[in-house]
């Protein structure tokens, strides 16, 4: 069970910087409103990741949101100075002093227009699946949820989950307008060694 949840934790800390990542990535597309929501759930569902804290600045003050981006550095600086004894770390320390002088570093620059690639990684659905009625209701009630969960498909080798996972997400993918991505993980593969989850992460 320890092996479970160390497992566990590392693939919610890469689910962590890959949510970063993302976000970062909106930010520097001009989505700074779309980003700033869900950071502002995000820092308050995890109050000691720093870099969610200096994303949310930047989209606020990308956002035309000057006060707000200089309060919310006030926050984490409350927050770790109660909660560890800490100060903010010297990329959010850097960024601050940058929102205070209006930076123009921190515009995006020229504010044109970026063609943006939307993933679309998915293989083909299996061309005949049938049943799983079950699990699949189980992955659309999942998709509703607020709290953005990952959903873990298990099983012995060769019973289907693969093709499950697959089918689902093409019948879902209208509910995933950024894209879709795919990996394979080589879990079973008679050759090729299973892949880690940081090349995962980048690879994707």
């Amino acid at each position: 069970m320890t092996a479970v949840r160390d497992k566990a934790r590392l693939l919610d800390e890469l689910r962590m910087e890959a949510t970063e990542e993302c976000l970062g990535a909106e930010l520097e597309s001009g989505s700074a409103p779309v980003a700033v929501s869900e950071l502002e759930h995000l820092t308050a569902a995890h109050p000691l990741r720093e870099g969610m804290w200096r994303l949310l600045m930047l989209g606020l003050y990308r956002s035309g949101r000057q006060g707000e981006a200089l309060e919310a550095y006030r926050r984490l600086h409350r927050l770790l100075d109660e909660e560890l004894g800490v100060r903010p770390s010297p990329q959010v320390e850097r960024l601050h002093r940058q929102i205070l002088d209006a930076d123009p570093d921190l515009q995006r620059p020229g504010g044109s227009a970026r063609v943006r690639t939307v993933p679309r990684q998915l293989p083909a659905p299996p061309a005949h699946f049938t049943g799983r009625e079950a699990q699949l209701s189980e992955m659309d009630e999942l998709l509703a949820s607020p709290d953005a969960p990952v959903a873990v498909v298990c099983g012995t080798a060769g019973v289907g989950k693969t093709a499950l996972a697959v089918h689902w997400a093409h019948r879902a993918s209208d509910r995933f307008p950024d894209g879709q991505l795919y990996v394979n993980l080589r879990g079973f593969d008679p050759v090729g060694q299973p892949m880690a989850p940081g090349e995962a992460v980048r690879g994707s």
